[in-house]
């Protein structure tokens, strides 16, 4: 089963503490991640804009148009105080709000695909509402029903987790319709089918609960899987000869654990050479990076690789997996061309 029979995709392109980001510059670490930026590379930002992040849904590119008056977000269930809450609410708990940057991808993205962007989000951690609401002893699980119709769920486990956040505002403005607005979920380590826009209720059950991807066989975990993207050179490029910069992104959000270091291979996966991290922080977030490659005399044609090693040392997993029902895996292969 293909989600692309199922969606309409439109044009693509793109959390805490932040850990040291390398840029051009040498007042690099005392600029704000959304200044980070490099030219000759793709992605040259290490925010993506908003107008170029992706847009997956079941809208078939119709959002819904909420207005933030008469929005309204019930939780109820197995709680002990029901809550009706409003925009005004969220806004005006100032001192618990936070904002993060944060990487989302889409659980059905092939390997290599565009469907994955990092954006600056401004919300409140969910467990707020949900200890004032209180969680009762025999709820397992969060189910959040939304107003297009899309409905998940997950663990309470992650629902309380400290970094799972309802978004109100993206890239420092208020978070735009086809983004969710007013409110969406931030669910870290999990891909965009686990994080909800458009929120209108979440009720607190005791039961599994399988949503709308999940009926259709989707996995019900979602956990990101570690991906590394050759964005340069595109398949079947010609390369001039000479030196050529290779550049890409690189995220493992699933473990949580962040990318140690990623490297390129330009002969097929024979060999393989450390490249450059330009842009990293939080575990949560992609890693940018750039190799310097120096194309061999008479070459004709090669295939370009990149894989990533996590902080833990876990190396990427090599072996292709498919898009469905868990993600895809596997190294992204890029065969290009070598001019004269």
């Amino acid at each position: 089963m293909n989600r692309r029979t199922f969606l309409k995709v439109s044009a693509v392109s793109a959390a805490g503490v932040l850990l040291p980001v390398f840029g051009d510059s040498a007042d690099a670490a005392t600029r704000s991640p959304d200044q980070w930026a490099r030219a000759g590379v793709e992605p040259s930002r290490w925010v993506t804009p908003t107008r170029e992040f992706y847009v997956q849904d079941i809208t078939s590119g119709n959002p819904p148009a909420l207005d933030a008056s008469k929005w309204r977000m019930i939780i109820n269930g197995l709680v002990q105080k029901p809550k009706i809450v409003r925009l005004p609410d969220l806004l005006a708990k100032a001192s618990e709000s936070t904002t993060v940057h944060r990487t989302l991808s889409c659980i059905g993205d092939p390997i290599g695909g565009n469907q994955i962007g990092n954006a600056e989000w401004t919300g409140i951690p969910l467990r707020v509402l949900l200890k004032e609401a209180g969680i009762r002893e025999q709820a397992t699980r969060a189910v959040f029903r939304c107003a297009d119709l899309y409905h998940t769920a997950i663990p309470i486990e992650d629902a309380m987790h400290p970094r799972a956040i309802l978004a109100f505002k993206m890239n420092g403005e208020d978070l735009p319709r086809e983004h969710g607005y007013p409110v969406r979920l931030l669910n870290p380590g999990k891909y965009g089918q686990k994080c909800p826009k458009w929120i209108n209720n979440i009720e607190i059950v005791a039961k599994e609960y399988h949503g709308y991807w999940e009926t259709r066989g989707w996995s019900d975990v979602a956990a990101v899987k570690t991906a590394t993207r050759v964005h340069v050179p595109t398949k079947d490029a010609t390369l001039p000869a000479g030196s050529y910069r290779i550049s890409g992104s690189a995220f493992d959000g699933g473990s949580m654990g962040g990318i140690q270091r990623v490297e390129v291979s330009t002969d097929g996966g024979s060999t393989w050479h450390a490249a450059e991290i330009w842009a990293s922080a939080d575990p949560l977030t992609w890693s940018l990076w750039q190799y310097e490659w120096t194309i061999p005399q008479g070459a004709k044609k090669t295939k370009v690789l990149a894989r990533a090693i996590g902080k833990d040392g876990t190396v990427q997993r090599e072996k292709y997996e498919d898009p469905y029902p868990a993600g895809a895996g596997g190294y992204h292969t890029v065969e290009v061309k070598i001019g004269s």
